[in-house]
């Protein structure tokens, strides 16, 4: 037994297996999505002591907030409740100009300041959905939330602040279909900036379910960084990335929480900048606490300056939506983060602008669109002439889509999957038949929809010209396949087997001596239908040649065909004789192989 003296290389000692353990155990933790192999490489990386030093500072006040719970032994996760629903902060952005304000929003009570007392939170949203277009909206969403028995739709979800190596490492890695990066481990192009994460002091923070603890599946992740004072060296913070991945349903709102906890955890005074040698993989190469941004934000709102994304998202709902109103009167474009926080009627406003210049109206502003407008925009794109996206040919009415495919049709533009799929049945005739005269290839939901007629002419149009593919080979008539396989036979092509169960009983004959004059193999379904003529005569060369004898071609072969195949067995020591074929050996070869097996 190892015997230590002093206490100081005692301790030092128990710390160096303590850390192998604890290595060893992330290890096999860390597997279950990265390979041993390339865990190791980046779980051996040590972090600078001014990186450890300033993560446990960090999580040492994480731990120390209101709801904050620690879920691993060695508090490198904490976890808070988190609640992607922002209807409260829309209500009250609503309530505000008229007088009103939510007293408890769990409860449903409102108060009616100017005259000051409490009133339902219905009540006092019905009193101006007159005045106030969005009322009538936000009534629905809060009834639909509180019917089913919460104030928020997401409350089963939490979000998770780790400094585990492994939560680092498999940031973007094994994530199915979840999300993947450049950090991926494996095959990510910027893999190697993994390293620098994890030596510099990187953290991460994940939103996941409150069951998914070890982060099984989580939804989607966000990684923070060190920031260094321009000013002063020696001060560092560290600070999200402004790009989340995976599938965050609300991804500013959780941006916003997660610059409130480091925030809430660390003193930022003045500007910093994201550390030189990490990834920059977001604009946010600079910082300021966000009390200077709101600041700066609400001096330029009030002199009608333009602001930058980080002052946009530092303000309260009612003065963005005022930005936004300066925005959409100079008929300027709005970005995405921007129309996100829009009313329903500014986005109705704004998108009446896009119509008068003939902008054609994106994805995000589409699917964001207040659901009445949203046929007014297709009807407008089509009157443009515009092609329309899959999304808006989902969302069209039938009318609408009928006028659209009429104008593909009139034009002879090819229908795309959603265009086919939104045609009625007469359009998908007239097309299938446009495309037969033109000898163009039919899709297989297109030849699912075509009639019999239709059918039989396309595959008149391609029998003896190209192979046919099995759905089309399986719908053909008898003499259609007859016809087909005969030409595929005079090729001197290799037949599919779907295509053999089709022939005739002459034209599998004469494919099975195709392949037997050429010294190919017959596999099972070829050598039950050949003539017993044919499976001797391939028997034959398969003694001839040395090889085995299936079960179900020794019972075709002939008695002299079993003997000599049981001679070659023998005589060669190929393997032990099975069952049935010592039962159709001659004695003088059962005696011959039981002094064989002695041996």
């Amino acid at each position: 037994m190892l015997k230590i003296e002093h206490k100081d290389m005692k301790n030092n000692y128990l710390k160096n297996i303590l850390n192998i353990l604890t290595e060893a155990y992330d290890y096999v933790k860390l597997t279950e999505a990265v390979p041993y192999s390339v865990a190791k490489e980046y779980m051996t990386i040590e972090r600078s002591p001014e990186a450890e030093t300033r993560i446990k500072q960090v999580f040492s006040k994480l731990k120390s907030l209101p709801n904050a719970r620690q879920i691993d032994k060695r508090g490198w996760r904490i976890a808070f409740p988190y609640a992607e629903d922002s209807t409260e902060f829309e209500i009250q952005a609503v309530l505000e100009p008229y007088n009103f304000s939510i007293k408890d929003y769990k409860d449903g009570i409102a108060l009616d300041t100017k005259n000051n007392r409490e009133i339902s939170l219905g009540k006092a949203l019905n009193i101006i959905s007159k005045k106030e277009p969005d009322a009538k909206d936000l009534m629905d969403k809060y009834a639909a939330i509180k019917g089913k028995g919460a104030t928020n739709k997401d409350e089963d979800l939490m979000i998770i602040f780790s400094s585990a190596k492994y939560d680092i490492i498999g940031m973007s890695t094994d994530r199915d279909s979840y999300w993947d990066s450049c950090m991926n481990v494996i095959r990510g192009g910027n893999r190697h900036y993994v390293k620098l994460d994890i030596k510099e002091g990187s953290i991460i923070c994940y939103l996941t379910t409150i069951s998914d603890t070890n982060l099984k599946k989580p939804l989607g992740r966000v990684l923070i960084k060190p920031y260094i004072n321009t000013e002063n060296k020696e001060d560092v913070v560290l600070y999200p990335e402004l790009k989340t991945y995976g599938s965050i349903p609300n991804p500013q709102k959780f941006m916003d929480e997660v610059d409130d906890y480091m925030e809430k955890t660390q003193k930022l005074s003045g500007s910093y900048e994201r550390l030189g040698c990490l990834y920059k993989d977001s604009d946010r190469g600079e910082i300021e606490d966000k009390e200077s941004v709101r600041t700066r934000a609400l001096q330029k709102l009030q002199d009608i300056e333009g602001l930058s994304r980080v002052e946009f998202i530092s303000l309260s709902l009612k003065n963005k939506r005022q930005y936004i109103d300066i925005l959409v009167k100079k008929e300027s474009r709005l970005y995405d983060f921007q129309y996100n926080f829009a009313s329903q009627s500014q986005k109705k406003e704004y998108i009446k602008m896009l119509f008068s210049k003939k902008i054609r109206v994106s994805e995000f502003e589409f699917k964001g669109a207040p659901k009445d407008m949203r046929t007014e925009i297709i009807s407008k794109h089509m009157e443009y002439k515009i092609h329309l996206e899959d999304y808006e040919l989902e969302a069209a009415t039938p009318k609408q889509k009928e006028e659209y495919v009429d104008w593909n049709l009139d034009n002879n533009f090819e229908l795309g999957y959603y265009e086919f799929k939104a045609a009625t049945e007469q359009q998908k005739t007239k097309y299938i038949s446009s495309k037969i005269d033109k000898y163009s290839v039919l899709q297989n939901y297109e030849f699912e929809e075509a009639t019999q007629e239709q059918k039989e002419k396309y595959i008149d149009s391609r029998v003896g010209r190209y192979q046919l593919r099995q759905f089309e080979f399986e719908a053909a008539t008898q003499k259609q396949k007859d016809e087909y396989i005969d030409w595929r036979i005079e090729r001197e092509d290799f037949i599919y087997d779907h295509e053999f169960e089709g022939a005739s009983q002459k034209q599998k004959e004469d494919y099975i001596d195709w392949i037997l004059n050429r010294g190919y193999y017959l596999h099972d379904l070829y050598f039950k239908a050949a003539t017993q003529k044919q499976k001797e005569k391939y028997i034959d060369w398969k003694i001839k040649n040395d090889n085995a004898i299936y079960k179900y071609e020794f019972e075709y072969a002939t008695k002299e065909q079993k003997y000599k195949n049981i001679d070659n067995l023998i005589n060669n020591y190929y393997r032990k004789l099975e069952d049935y074929e010592l039962e159709a050996a001659t004695p003088e070869q059962k005696e011959r192989y039981k002094e064989y097996a002695k041996d």
